[in-house]
């Protein structure tokens, strides 16, 4: 199991349940509200909903999915890195670090941005703090929501 999640981590598992699920989605509305155009589904006739997903920049909604300890998927990776690409060419940034006028990092602005924008641990920084919460609370898991409620009011003051 070790090796499955090095090879695939879990964010990236994620982002693709999540493009799944909206492609399902979109073929579950075309279904609803598009019949004269899909039939029953069988046909592989795509109807506006599937349509609208697909003209998107990448074919399907682009997630970005940060887990528990601040990782995030590949997608957000490449979000990052290409923000800071785009940021350093343009006049307001890129040309005030240029390699004429900061000479910190050799390559000019991009590495420059590529390490100021350099977001991934922080990308979403109550993830780390949404995890600690949590397993500080497990404790309390209990069976039913009833039971689970009776043992927090029980270890806590009415103070």
């Amino acid at each position: 199991m070790k090796g499955i999640c090095q090879a695939n981590p879990p964010v990236n598992q994620r982002a693709s349940n999540v493009r799944r699920n909206y492609r399902k989605r979109t073929v579950d509305l075309d279904l609803a509200h598009a019949p004269e155009v899909v039939g029953n589904g069988t046909n592989d006739q795509v109807g506006p909903f599937e349509e609208a997903l697909g003209q998107f920049h990448t074919g399907n909604v682009f997630p970005i999915v940060a887990g528990a300890f601040g990782e995030v998927n590949e997608d957000a990776s490449k979000l990052v890195t290409n923000l800071a690409r785009l940021t350093a060419k343009t006049d307001y940034f890129g040309k005030s670090m240029s390699p004429l006028v900061s000479h910190s990092r050799k390559g000019g602005a991009f590495p420059i941005m590529q390490v100021t924008v350099q977001t991934r641990p922080r990308l979403l920084p109550n993830c780390q703090g949404q995890a600690q919460h949590l397993l500080k609370r497990r404790h309390y898991a209990r069976p039913s929501a009833r039971e689970a409620y009776q043992t927090a009011e029980d270890n806590h003051g009415k103070h």
